[in-house]
């Protein structure tokens, strides 16, 4: 499982899984369990869950998810800010700034809607 983060025209996360070759999965964000209508699934298997309309004031909101293969339960969380936080020490200076900007940007957000 992993998690990636896109600043685009908005901010969004994305969450890959890929289950094992014929293995079913259940999935949950939160505690909102997702069905066929909230993920898609590419030509290798690979699920991909989109959590979108990430107002600037919660990026440092956690998503969490949940997904059980054969009964066993994994889960990943992720933020806007834990990606921030992991670039931060980039050795590419532009991946670093941009994380350290968007920190910025969520504390000058939060401030202003306090």
């Amino acid at each position: 499982m992993s998690g990636s983060l896109s600043l685009e025209s908005k901010t969004e996360i994305f969450f890959n899984v890929k289950p094992a070759s014929g293995k079913t999965a259940t999935l949950k964000l939160d505690d909102k369990s997702l069905g066929a209508d909230d993920y898609t699934v590419d030509e290798n298997g690979v699920i991909h869950v989109k959590v979108d309309g990430i107002a600037a004031k919660t990026l440092n909101k956690a998503f969490a998810l949940s997904v059980t293969v054969d009964g066993e339960t994994k889960t990943v969380t992720y933020s806007a800010l834990s990606w921030a936080y992991g670039m931060q020490s980039n050795a590419d200076a532009k991946k670093a700034n941009l994380a350290k900007a968007l920190y910025n940007y969520y504390v000058a957000a939060a401030a202003y809607n306090g």
